[in-house]
C-alpha cells in the first residue's frame, strides 16, 4: 500500500514539473525581444501573384486584398501547428480573401491567427484553424514596424495560390 502511494506521490510529482516546465518555457517565449516584435495591431496588403487553381476567377487584375491584424504574446497554449511547434503569439484578423475566391474561416469561425519566429528576424504567420481545409501561410521578414515577405494559401480540393504581403504596425 506504501508503496502504491508512494508511486502516486511520484507520478503527481512529475506531471506537476512537466507542467511548469511547459508554462516556464511559454513565459520566456513571450518575454523574448523577438517575440515583443510581433504584438500588436497591424494593417495587412496582400497581392496576389499566382491565384488559387480552382477559384471563380483568374483575372489578373484582381484587386490587393487590404485589412487588419493583432497578435498578442502567448503565455498559455502550448498546441502546436504542423508549420509551428508553440506559437509565439496568438490573435485574430479582419481580412477578406474572398476577392481572391477563397476564406480561411468556416463558416461562423472566428478568425484566428498565430505567429511563430523562424530566427530572431523571421516570423511565420497561419490565418485559420490548424485543422481547417484552407489556411493562409505567410513567411516574412521582420523590418522595423513591417513585415514582409511571401504568402500561400492551401485548399485541400482545390490546390493553392498565393503572392507578397507587408503587414505595417499601427
Amino acid at each position: 500500500m506504501i508503496k502504491q502511494q508512494t508511486r502516486i506521490v511520484i507520478c503527481l510529482s512529475m506531471i506537476w514539473v512537466a507542467g511548469c516546465s511547459d508554462q516556464t518555457a511559454l513565459d520566456r517565449q513571450a518575454n523574448a525581444a523577438a517575440t515583443k516584435q510581433l504584438i500588436g495591431t497591424w494593417s495587412a496588403r496582400f497581392y496576389l501573384d499566382r491565384p488559387p487553381l480552382l477559384t471563380a476567377s483568374n483575372d489578373s487584375s484582381m484587386p490587393d486584398v487590404e485589412g487588419e491584424l493583432a497578435l498578442l504574446s502567448n503565455r498559455w497554449l502550448s498546441d502546436s501547428y504542423p508549420e509551428i511547434n508553440a506559437p509565439a503569439a496568438f490573435g485574430t484578423y479582419d481580412i477578406d480573401f474572398r476577392p481572391f475566391g477563397f476564406d480561411p474561416r468556416r463558416s461562423g469561425e472566428e478568425p484566428t491567427a498565430v505567429a511563430g519566429l523562424l530566427q530572431k528576424d523571421s516570423v511565420r504567420i497561419l490565418l485559420g484553424s490548424r485543422d481547417g481545409e484552407t489556411r493562409v501561410a505567410m513567411v516574412g521578414r521582420i523590418m522595423g514596424d513591417s513585415i514582409r515577405g511571401n504568402w500561400t494559401v492551401s485548399i485541400s480540393r482545390s490546390g493553392g495560390g498565393g503572392g507578397r504581403f507587408v503587414i505595417f504596425r499601427h
